[in-house]
């Protein structure tokens, strides 16, 4: 990925990502894509005793978007090294 389009062309519904949070220092593990809107896309998230719900991820500004690889791109709100998505699946 090399572009906020190339990101949103490969969030799609059922695709598979892993989420690294840098403020919790630790994966937050891999879930595939739920919903997918215009500005955001939903993770179907596992939350313990069986139970699962949707995690909301909005789209960042380009700016806010620093691309590692092909799968990879990390998030920094507000100058903040925030968040890493690495695509597990297509």
């Amino acid at each position: 990925m090399k572009s906020l389009a190339d990101i949103k062309r490969a969030m799609v519904v059922g695709s598979e990502w892993e989420a690294y949070s840098y403020f919790g220092g630790k994966s937050m593990g891999v879930a595939p894509i739920h919903r997918v809107q215009k500005n955001a896309v939903t993770f179907m998230r596992n939350i313990g005793n069986g139970k699962q719900a949707e995690s909301w991820f909005r789209f960042p500004k380009a700016s806010e978007v620093d691309f590692i690889d092909e799968d990879t791109f990390t998030v920094a709100y507000d100058g903040l090294l925030n968040l890493r998505y690495r695509r597990i699946t297509s």
